[in-house]
């Protein structure tokens, strides 16, 4: 029967060996292999635990490192100390290599001038930053074989970077919270569709010290109506406060229309304005259209698309003129009239559009905010145009007559109106302004909007601090002042003339403010998208949807007009 037992006995022997790795690691000294072809399975033979992620966790269990498993319960305080040793041996084991191969990295980086820690700080967070839009952690760690002397870790990106940048931008965006309370701001919502033909809407912050990105939604298994717009507005007016918020811009389609609606309706002191650019976009759409460039604009993009087609012909082009023929605008009509320009800069057919140019890159501008400079700037680009036809009703009627189509229930608003009379620029070269019907009326309805209910707000503006701006009264009327807002040149700044002599006038003073801070168009929340999107490919709605903009155009003018009534 001795046999069987000694047999018994190997067989046990040789399980237990099984089980036991041969290693010096001491964490092999409190455990087993659960599997012997599953070395990553381990059991505490103290405890009895089992537990996945091989020997380290089960140190950290040994060690009470709490955190990834929960701590042995049997193990003594010396057997405690000897993981928690061997855990940190490792560590700096790993360190020093680390170490040693960035000594090693540097060594053979020809280009080090000795400004390691200055620029590595730079250029890590830089990398870093940039590795974020990798979609993989294959892609990132080959984009850290390429960059010598710095060592990219994965972690970094996840967690501790992460939590680094979130705080960064909190940080930037204070200046930004307190620029919305004091002066105002507006929201700018923006349809497109990216590289994989989403719907998405993006609303951005814009005020004077520029434009933040707030918030983005898909929308493509949603019908893009009134209400669904709205909305998703009004849940981001409630983010940024409803008090700082002057304005919501939007370009001309007819939902973006019916939403405002909804909006007065339920915030009565906030304005739903169009898109500028956009709205100029349309005017020169509607000029193209028409007999007289309809021809010369279809040859000029006849002759450019040949050019562009047969690079050695485009080589001999840029060659000979030192120049390029497409030159990209704002928009894509934008675009399309100064590729005119540069075909033909002395046309007279090309010169008639210049004006509406210059309008454009003021209301898209990132300058200075447009709102106090957009009416003004349109009517001395309509003077400018009857100018370039030789004064010709003939020439120029057309032409005017789809600008002021444009203009009337989209740029000419109560709040368009009063930023061109309080901008001093306009108001003191022009006096008579303050006779215009339609601009008087503008601005009481803007107070009676921003200030519904409150007679005595209203009438200390309207009858007393307005008249002292308007005759030039006490500090208004001095020369220096006068001759500080004489040309509005890149140095003129309507907000801060004010900021620094509307003391005497510190309610009108307030209202002001708000108004002239406000921009005119809601490009700027594309150009924030496309920066998201990394090239910039992205369509907008009204691109996509051109035709039905097109054919729904009374539609839009009806609403507009409606809303404006109301």
């Amino acid at each position: 029967m001795d046999p069987p037992h000694t047999a018994s006995a190997s067989d046990s022997t040789s399980v237990e060996l099984t089980l036991k790795r041969k290693s010096n690691d001491i964490g092999w000294t409190y455990c087993n292999l659960v599997d012997p072809s599953n070395l990553d399975k381990v059991q505490c033979i103290k405890c009895g635990k089992k537990m996945s992620g091989g020997i380290y966790r089960l140190k950290a269990h040994i060690a009470g490192i709490r955190g990834n498993v929960a701590s042995c319960t049997k193990a003594s305080k010396e057997e405690r100390e000897l993981c928690k040793n061997a855990i940190n041996e490792a560590k700096l084991k790993k360190k020093q290599k680390m170490d040693e191969d960035r000594e090693l990295r540097l060594g053979v980086n020809i280009i080090n001038d000795g400004r390691e820690d200055t620029i590595d700080k730079k250029t890590n967070y830089e990398i870093k930053a940039s590795m974020t839009c990798f979609s993989s952690k294959e892609q990132m760690l080959q984009k850290n074989t390429f960059v010598d002397g710095l060592m990219m870790q994965v972690y970094e990106i996840s967690d501790p970077f992460l939590k680094k940048e979130v705080d960064r931008t909190k940080s930037l965006l204070k200046s930004h919270e307190e620029e919305w309370k004091e002066k105002g701001c507006s929201i700018m919502t923006d349809g497109c569709s990216d590289r994989k033909r989403r719907i998405i809407m993006n609303l951005c912050v814009n005020s004077r010290l520029g434009t933040v990105f707030l918030s983005s939604k898909e929308f493509s298994d949603v019908s893009h109506t009134n209400e669904v717009i709205f909305e998703y507005v009004d849940q981001c007016i409630e983010e940024v406060g409803p008090d700082n918020v002057v304005q919501i811009v939007t370009d001309n389609a007819a939902n973006n229309m019916g939403a405002a609606k909804l909006l007065k309706e339920k915030r009565s002191t906030i304005f739903w304005t169009s898109c500028g650019a956009h709205t100029i976009d349309l005017m020169l759409e509607s000029i193209a259209k028409q007999e007289r460039f309809k021809k010369v604009t279809d040859q000029a993009k006849s002759i450019t698309i040949f050019l562009y087609a047969h690079h050695q012909v485009l080589s001999m082009m840029r060659a000979f003129t030192k120049k390029d023929i497409v030159r990209p605008g704002v928009t894509r009509f934008a675009s399309a009239f100064l590729t005119l320009q540069s075909l033909n800069d002395s046309g007279t057919e090309l010169k008639v559009f210049t004006p509406l140019i210059k309008v454009l890159r003021i209301a898209d501008g990132d300058t200075k905010p447009s709102m106090g400079f957009l009416y003004g700037e349109l009517i001395q680009a309509k003077e400018d145009i009857k100018i370039s036809l030789s004064n010709l009703p003939k020439n120029y009627e057309p032409i005017i007559e789809v600008i002021d189509g444009r203009i009337k229930g989209r740029l000419d608003s109560s709040l368009h109106l009063t930023a061109y009379l309080l901008n001093p620029f306009y108001h003191y070269n022009n006096p008579l302004i303050q006779l215009h019907k339609d601009v008087v009326l503008g601005m009481m309805d803007c107070i009676d909007v921003m200030y519904p209910g409150d007679i005595s707000v209203q009438d200390k503006i309207l009858n007393e601090e307005f008249p002292i701006y308007r005759e030039k009264r006490l500090i208004f009327g001095k020369p220096l002042v006068v001759k500080a807002c004489s040309f509005n040149d890149a140095k003129f700044d309507p907000v801060s003339w004010w900021l620094t002599l509307g003391i005497i006038t510190p309610t009108l003073q307030r209202l002001t403010v708000r108004i002239l801070s406000l921009t005119t168009s809601s490009s700027g929340c594309e150009r924030n998208w496309s920066a998201f999107e990394g090239d910039g490919d992205c369509e907008t709605i009204r691109d996509l949807y051109d035709d039905d903009f097109e054919s729904e155009e009374d539609e839009e003018i009806d609403l507009v007009n409606e809303v404006g009534d109301e």
